[in-house]
């Protein structure tokens, strides 16, 4: 799960971009997903955007995608970020 400057999608499988709605998860995190992107999509090159914020709710995100969909999928959240990815990777056990 990523952010690209282009595209307005968030979820990948593994390599195609997908759309929230075709995976099994609630109509409500799918929204919640799509207006993840959307922020990114028309904010990132704005000076007063909040990259790290920006990152922080992703990854929450991707928690909770993972904890509906379950383990037929593997989510795994790419920050856009050094400082959020450092701080993830220092969590990790």
């Amino acid at each position: 799960m990523f952010c690209d400057d282009v595209s307005g999608v968030g979820l990948w499988l593994p390599t195609n971009p997908t759309e929230p709605h075709r995976l099994p998860m609630s109509r409500a995190l799918a929204d919640e997903v799509q207006a993840w992107v959307d922020h990114w999509t028309q904010d990132f090159d704005h000076p007063d955007f909040d990259e790290e914020a920006h990152d922080w709710t992703g990854h929450a995100l991707s928690q909770r995608i993972q904890g509906e969909i379950g383990p037929a999928y593997r989510v795994i959240f790419q920050p856009s970020t050094a400082t959020v990815e450092a701080a993830l990777r220092r969590s990790k056990p």
